[in-house]
């Protein structure tokens, strides 16, 4: 750990041995047995449901979980060396009996055929209310250089290392043809065509990438691109800006609190956190521009609660700029400074500025671009978002709608596997919340209740908010006096001072992350994992990769492309490349019937082309046909089923 850690003496109420002995052993062996008989469910994020899914033996995710539990009883274990007033064994039991609250999912799991999902949110926020009791017991030393860049080193290096595993783990994906051309594929089309002098524009659609987002930053990543100009660059950053914001929550959680084991612990739980990791993939969308807000948002946060109010608006000015949906998360923050700062009038006016810059961008900017001359993304709040002044009002002129869409069931528990992955320590700064409402509230507004859920990228403005809330809990250790809280006292068991609750919420926030990643993330650690590990066919390699690698060495990046979708994210670096939504005439046809994913009709389009006095046909390597064109063919628009 970044700190020493030391021991203070805290007294321990006096208790009946036999029922510490029986709160206690019964947690740690509800927990133990939790860990064993989850091993055949898994949890579904779309339909909250948890499903009994009998999978080959995968021993990561279980040994994970098990040295939580194991960091849980050394944890108690050190806390209690130096309690005189019961043995150590029922000292440590009893700082250990919250864990009685993994009984109901033990026992679900164990003997019943339907397991409900609230036991294992009842699980991970008792595991997290004993690590504050097993915290809040223990202390750090003072913040120091030494352990400031022992814990900016480790941090960096998880960094590195998730952002490495993550990568790795999309492009076994995409060369197993999971990720699909759109969006991952348009986004990289764009980089190429801005670093070939064409514009921020990809072939692939009649619109332009202004036409659907006003995303000026994304010029950005061209000259990455033209380092590296391949669809992994894009995986790569990625995963790479995600987990990057687990530096300034880092450097605000230890300016905050003076101590850097406590920022360290909130760095850490970001790492962790479920719906950060559950971002990289999208559903198998991959990429979306929009995760570059992360780091700037949290950052945009730390800053103002750190009272260096220009840099944070200075802040809010970057994130403006990198998407107009953006908007809502900057006009939330201003509304926090009006209300919670002494910033007021420079929090009006950056509320007032997003509103306006939104209107400008969906109104003026963006249907000068569009195909359409329309503002199309609000078709996604269906018969609420004809345009966006029927959205603002719909409260009022469809209450039904708009109401019912709020307070939708998979939207509650949307709410809750954001909140208990974090302690439900936000709560405790409830303020915070109020910047998050806007955005939060337009998540909960969209017509497709799947999109409630970590499995999207549409909450990601909103987890910067909901995180920062719980770094800001912190309370401040100028004074030496305890911390007077009814609440509090009865979790932990002890007045405490300034310093104690804040150990003891980082560890809460932690161990909760570390929980919810056990259940609901996504990585080698994590319970989903268990189904990618067992599942053979993303072992071996895909025949049709093989296909992409002789086809794309016997035709050159010169030649231009129709393709199926999956299909066609694999020669998004030649010259041009369509898909079944806008068909062109080009050099190659790849047509891979078995695309399910692919809607346009284009693989079932085989027999028209054997037909077309323009094409030939080149060959059929296993569910790929190909196809090339007649040299001095006459150029017409190719017909569409």
């Amino acid at each position: 750990m970044p700190d020493e850690v030391i021991q203070p003496t805290v007294p321990s109420p006096e208790r009946p041995k036999n029922v510490v002995l029986l709160r206690g052993m019964l947690g740690v062996v509800g927990c133990a047995s939790a860990i064993y008989s989850a091993r055949a469910w898994q949890w579904n994020l779309i339909t909250y449901a948890v499903q009994r899914v009998p999978t080959p033996a995968y021993t990561g995710a279980t040994v994970f979980a098990s040295a939580l539990l194991a960091l849980l009883v050394l944890g108690a274990g050190l806390a209690v060396r130096r309690d005189a007033s019961f043995s150590k064994l029922c000292a440590a039991l009893g700082v250990l009996w919250p864990l009685v609250a993994c009984m109901p999912l033990a026992v679900t799991t164990t003997f019943m055929d339907t397991v409900p999902f609230a036991v294992s949110l009842l699980a991970i926020f008792s595991c997290a209310v004993t690590a504050a009791r097993v915290a809040a017991r223990l202390s750090c030393g003072e913040a120091s250089r030494r352990g400031h860049a022992l814990a900016i080193g480790l941090l960096a290096g998880f960094i590195a290392l998730a952002t490495v595993v993550h990568t790795l783990l999309q492009l076994n994906f995409f060369e197993h043809f999971m990720l699909g051309h759109a969006d991952f594929g348009h986004f990289t089309e764009e980089l190429k065509n801005a670093w070939l002098g064409r514009g921020l524009r990809s072939d692939s659609f009649t619109n332009t990438r202004l036409g659907w987002h006003f995303v000026p930053f994304l010029y950005a990543l061209v000259p990455g691109y033209a380092v590296w100009p391949s669809p992994v660059y894009l995986m790569a950053v990625g995963a790479f800006v995600v987990h990057f914001a687990a530096l300034p929550v880092y450097i605000t959680a230890r300016h905050l609190s003076g101590s850097t084991l406590v920022g360290w612990l909130f760095g850490a739980a970001w790492l962790l956190l479920p719906s950060q990791s559950r971002l990289v993939y999208s559903n198998t969308y991959g990429f979306q521009w929009i995760y570059i807000t992360l780091p700037i948002l949290v950052a945009m946060i730390g800053t103002g609660l750190s009272g260096r109010w220009r840099w944070s608006i200075a802040l809010a000015v970057v994130v403006l700029l990198c998407k107009e949906t953006a908007a809502a998360a900057t006009f939330g923050w201003g509304v926090y400074m009006v209300f919670y700062s002494p910033r007021r009038k420079a929090g009006a006016a950056l509320a007032a500025c997003s509103v306006a810059y939104a209107m400008l961008c969906i109104h003026v900017i963006i249907p000068h671009f569009a195909a359409s001359g329309a503002y199309e993304r609000l078709t996604l709040f269906g018969e609420l978002g004809g345009s966006f002044s029927a959205l603002a009002q719909s409260a009022l002129s469809q209450p039904g709608a708009f109401f019912g869409r709020l307070f939708r069931s998979q939207g509650i528990w949307f709410l809750l596997t954001l909140l208990v992955p974090m302690a439900l320590a936000p709560l405790a700064k409830a303020r915070l919340l109020v910047a998050a409402l806007p955005s939060l509230g337009l998540v909960f507004l969209l017509q497709n209740p799947d999109y409630l859920s970590l499995k999207f990228w549409h909450y990601a403005t909103v987890l910067p908010f909901l995180f920062m809330g719980a770094v800001a809990a912190i309370k401040r250790t100028s004074g030496a006096a305890p911390v007077r809280s009814r609440l509090l006292c009865f979790v932990v068991g002890c007045d405490l001072k300034p310093s104690a609750s804040n150990l003891g919420l980082a560890a809460a926030v932690f161990m909760a992350a570390a929980w919810g990643h056990y259940f609901f993330g996504f990585s080698p650690i994590a319970k989903s994992y268990e189904m990618y590990a067992g599942a053979a066919v993303l072992h071996t390699p895909d025949p049709r990769l093989a296909t992409v690698q002789t086809l794309r060495e016997r035709f050159g990046k010169q030649h231009t492309v129709l393709a199926t979708e999956r299909l066609a994210a694999h020669f998004t670096d030649y010259r041009r490349l369509y898909t079944g939504s806008r068909q062109e005439p080009t050099d190659l046809i790849l047509i891979d019937e078995s695309d399910r994913w692919d809607k346009t009709g284009l693989p079932q389009s085989a027999p028209r082309f054997l037909n077309d006095a323009r094409y030939t046909f080149y060959g059929a390597f296993g569910s790929i046909v190909v196809f090339t064109r007649v040299p001095d063919a006459h150029e017409r628009p190719l017909r569409q089923n």
